[in-house]
C-alpha cells in the first residue's frame, strides 16, 4: 500500500482570483513617480550633454544621433509606463495573505502568505516624505531583498499594515513555538 496521497483538484472548482477587491495606491504616488523619473532623466540628459561637450570632435555622427534618439525613446516609454501603468498598481489584504498586482504591458500578481513572512519594514524616500507616503517592504525566508514592496501608501496606512503583519508573525510564533509549519 502506498502511503503517499496527492489527489488532483479540479480547476473549475477553485474560487476566482478576480473576485478579490483590490485597493488603489494613493493618487499622489503618481506625482512621486513622475518627479523621480523627471529627476533621473534630467541627470541623464546633463551627463549626455556634458559628455558631448567634452568629447573629441571626431565622434561619429551615428553616436551623435543614436544616443539622443535612444534617450528620447526611453524617456517617452518611461513616462507612458508611469501614466498608463499606475492604475494597475493595486493591493489587497486578506486574512491569510497580502496581494499586489502591477503592470501595463507585462502584468504580474504576487501573493505572500502571512505565515511565510519573516519581517517587514516601512521606508520613505525624500520625495515620498514630501507627499506623506511610504513603502511597505515584506521579507520572506531565503531572500536578500524584499519579496514584496507595496509603494504609494499613506504613512499611517503603511504603519497599520506593518502592525498587522507583526501581529500575525507574533501569533504564528506563539502557536508554533517559533517554527514554521
Amino acid at each position: 500500500m502506498n502511503p503517499f496521497n496527492n489527489p488532483q483538484i479540479e480547476v473549475d472548482g477553485l474560487p476566482e482570483a478576480e473576485s478579490l477587491q483590490f485597493q488603489s495606491l494613493e493618487p499622489s504616488y503618481r506625482s512621486v513617480m513622475l518627479i523621480s523619473n523627471a529627476l533621473l532623466f534630467l541627470l541623464l540628459a546633463t551627463a549626455m550633454i556634458s559628455g558631448f561637450f567634452y568629447m573629441e570632435k571626431d565622434v561619429p555622427k551615428l553616436i551623435m544621433y543614436l544616443l539622443p534618439s535612444l534617450y528620447l525613446v526611453f524617456l517617452v516609454t518611461s513616462f507612458l509606463s508611469i501614466i498608463f501603468g499606475f492604475k494597475n498598481k493595486r493591493f489587497a489584504v486578506r486574512q491569510q495573505d497580502l496581494n499586489y498586482k502591477k503592470g501595463w504591458i507585462w502584468k504580474s500578481r504576487m501573493v505572500v502568505p502571512f505565515k511565510r513572512i519573516q519581517h517587514s519594514e516601512v521606508t520613505q524616500g525624500p520625495i515620498d516624505r514630501l507627499f506623506n507616503l511610504a513603502k511597505l517592504k515584506v521579507y520572506t525566508a531565503g531572500g536578500t531583498g524584499s519579496d514584496l514592496t507595496i509603494p504609494g501608501l499613506k504613512q499611517v496606512e503603511a504603519d497599520k499594515l506593518k502592525m498587522l503583519i507583526t501581529s500575525r508573525i507574533t501569533h504564528k510564533q506563539e502557536i508554533h513555538g517559533g517554527e514554521d509549519e
